[in-house]
Order: structure tokens, then sequence, then C-alpha cells
């Protein structure tokens, strides 16, 4: 199939146009897991759910523009964020961006004169803020400018009313130092040359990545309370490699050891089985590139249990069809009837699973457990997919089979035909008519 192909970038049939990629979790690809801890603003005494709520949606802008992918941002308990950044090797810079609280201030600095950057802010007054800001971008100095020479710096525009505070100020203060501070912190120093009105530019010793780091906090405010970092972890993409390649090995052995036993004990049925496991293995890799599911170990765990559900339904099938055969049904119909027999439990045990599924997904939402998450995503897309293909697929693909069979052999008389179908080799004796219809009758 197309789309389980390590080249296939994109979809365009029937009206579809997507991207397809397989996307991996944070202990797959290696990242960042930042544990945020949520403090009180001053005055108050608690954290409200209002509260989390708007820092999650804060920190989510800030990771979405910083560019990762895939990320998971979950609350934890009532003053707790989870941030999963798979494919992020720096945390300080990636602690800065997320858990910074982002208040921008220009700071009135006549009368601290000697104030360098680095040096916090006390009681100096606040002439404008990052509130007034209506974008916020990165620019490069040009040479001869006061910036000194090319290099990153943020370009930014008030809105009227920030725009007008910051006039009537600079124009009445040309010749006076003015501060630029982060979070009460001097970014940057300067002397007013003029008067300066809807925009500007904070220059100074920037690197591309930290100007754009600062632009993003403010692009997307402040954060309505204090984040405090709380652990790190970091997980390295040779560990999430060791990891992938182990859960792959695990895998392979156990479809090797449910394919030798269905081959078996099951014989032609089994081989069937076996195929129709292949086609469940890509329709599954496909559903996860197209969705996309993010897999972790955890998805992994579930991919590989739903495997074993596709095998128990194919079991099902197969045994209800043994017993038509015994009974003295043609490969034709026993092949309807047991399918149609094991339909009722095949169906109410996936449905169990499924029921599970969901419960796991919705507790997982609740108390930020995206390894339950993973799990029950992955679970529930295999159980489907595994239901679809055991019923579905083995049926077409045993149609196919006895209808190469010729039909004189249907009854299943001879030993070495029913013994391709996992029967035993020696035919059960056949009661006469009478006692048929007796039987039935009782």
């Amino acid at each position: 199939m197309y789309i389980d192909l390590p080249g296939a970038r994109e979809i365009k049939f029937l009206g579809i146009d997507k991207q397809i990629s397989t996307h991996r979790g944070l202990d797959l690809q290696g990242g960042i897991a930042i544990l945020l801890k949520a403090s009180p603003p001053a005055g108050r005494t608690t954290i409200t759910s209002d509260d989390m709520d708007a820092v999650q949606t804060i920190v989510t802008q800030r990771v979405n523009a910083f560019g990762v992918s895939e990320p998971q941002i979950q609350q934890q308990g009532s003053d707790h964020l989870l941030v999963e950044l798979p494919g992020i090797q720096d945390p300080d810079l990636a602690e800065k961006t997320i858990g910074s609280t982002g208040l921008l201030e220009w700071i009135d600095l006549s009368g601290t004169p000697n104030a360098k950057v680095g040096d916090p802010v006390t009681d100096q007054p606040v002439v404008v803020s990052g509130k007034d800001l209506t974008n916020a971008s990165v620019g490069f100095s040009q040479p001869g400018t006061s910036g000194g020479g090319t290099g990153p710096e943020i370009d930014f525009q008030f809105n009227s009313d920030g725009a007008k505070a910051f006039g009537d100020f600079t124009g009445t203060h040309v010749g006076q130092p003015l501060g630029i501070a982060l979070d009460k912190t001097l970014i940057e120093v300067a002397t007013i040359q003029s008067k300066i009105t809807d925009s500007g530019r904070i220059t100074g010793k920037f690197s591309i990545d930290e100007a754009r780091s600062i632009v993003i906090q403010l692009k997307y405010g402040s954060l309505p309370v204090p984040l405090s970092i709380e652990a790190t972890q970091s997980v390295g993409p040779t560990l999430g490699q060791d990891s992938v390649t182990r859960s792959f090995v695990a895998g392979e052995i156990g479809l090797g050891i449910v394919v030798a036993f269905m081959v078996l004990y099951y014989r032609l049925p089994g081989t069937i089985a076996a195929v129709a496991l292949g086609s469940y293995g890509v329709w599954t890799y496909a559903v996860f590139r197209m969705w996309p599911v993010v897999l972790t170990l955890a998805g992994i765990a579930g991919f590989i249990l739903s495997i074993g559900m596709a095998v128990d339904a194919n079991v099902l099938i197969f045994e209800r069809m043994k017993e038509e055969l015994r009974s003295g049904k043609t490969l034709g119909a026993a092949l309807e009837a047991g399918f149609s027999r094991a339909l009722p439990s095949i169906r109410d045990s996936n449905m169990c699973t499924v029921i599970i599924c969901i419960v796991l997904y919705y507790f997982g939402s609740n108390f930020g457990a995206s390894i339950i998450q993973g799990f029950a995503i992955t679970l529930l897309t295999g159980v489907v997919v595994s239901f679809l293909t055991a019923y579905f697929c083995s049926r077409v693909f045993l149609r196919t089979l006895i209808a190469f069979i010729p039909h004189r052999l249907h009854a299943m008389h001879g030993s070495r035909l029913r013994w391709l179908f996992g029967l035993e080799a020696k035919p059960l004796e056949r009661p006469a008519f009478g006692q048929r219809t007796a039987e039935a009758r009782a």
C-alpha cells in the first residue's frame, strides 16, 4: 500500500489532499519532557482552573511557534503542566521559551543612569508594557545603524494607546536612558535619540534562536501565573531508537510464534489467517499515518495486543468452521455457517475492548496521562481494523480458495483434504438420513 511506503509524504486521491507521515513520540524519537508547576500570583493564594486553561493555551501556542512536531501539552492535577517536546535537544532554550512569564516592559531609567543589561528591575517607572504590542518579529540590523552592524534584532509595533504613551515619553526624554526588561530583568539599555511612536526595535547580543524565543513569548502574551520548572527529563535519540528496535524485535518474535501456531494447528485456514494478519498490519499502519497517531512505546504495546485479538477472532471462526465440517456440511456451507456463528462472539468481545479503550482515553485526557491515551488509541484502532480484516479478508481469501477446490471434494471425505483443514484424518461415520432427521427434530 502506497501510504505505508517510507517515502510517501502526500496522498492525492478522490478529492483527498493530505500530508502523511509517521509521528513518533518522545520515548521513540528522543527529546525533552518538562514538568511545570504554577504558583499563585501576588495577592492570591490559589490557582484556578481558568488559570491553568489559560497557561495551557499560551504554552501550546509558544510550543507550536517553536516548531516542535507533535508536542504533548497536558495538565496534571490542579497546578502542574507536562510538556513533551519530541526532537528538541536544547533544554535551556526550551525551558526559557516555554516557562518564562514573557512580561515585556519599557523602563524609565532616568533615575538610574548606571543601570546595565542583566540588572533586575525594582521600582523604576514602567512606560509601556507588552500588553500594548500588536506584533513582534525577528529582524536583522544593518551596517551603520545604531545596532552596531548586522545581527538579529526584535522589531515591534504598538497599538494606538501604546504608541501615544511611548511617543509622549520619548519625545520629552531625548538623550536620557531607556531600558527594556523581560520578566523584570533588563535585556537592553539604550539612549533615546528621538521621539518613537508606533514601532521600534530591540537590539542586543542575541543569537537567532534567542531572538526567536523572545518573539514567541511576546507574540503569545504573558502567562497569567508564574511557572517554575519542577523536573526536566531528556531522552536521547539513541535511547529512543533502541526502544524502537527492541519493540520491533519483540513484535516480530511474538508474531512469528502466533503465525507458526496458526499454520501448524489449523493448517490451510491458519495460513489464510497469516495472510489476513499481513493485510491487518498494512491497513493499521496506514491508519496510523493518515490520522495521524503519535506512536509511543505504550502505543506499540497496544498495537501488538491488537494483533493477538485479531488472531483470537480467526480462532473463533476456524473452530466454528471445523464443527460444521465435522457435522457433515460441505466446505462452502461450513465456511458461511462458521463465519455467521462466530460473528456475535467476535463482535461482543471487540465491543467490550472498544468500551475499555474509550474509558482509558477519557481517563488519560482528564489526568494528563499521555501514555494511557497512546495505548488506548492504538489498541482501539487495532481492534476495529482487526475485526474488519478477520471477518472480511479471511472470508474472501477462504471463498477464493474453496472456489479452486473441485466441487466433488467439498464433502470432505478425503483424508488429505480433511488434514489440510485441521480435521481428523479418518472421516467420522455419518448417520443415516432418518437418524439425522430425528436428531434435527429433537
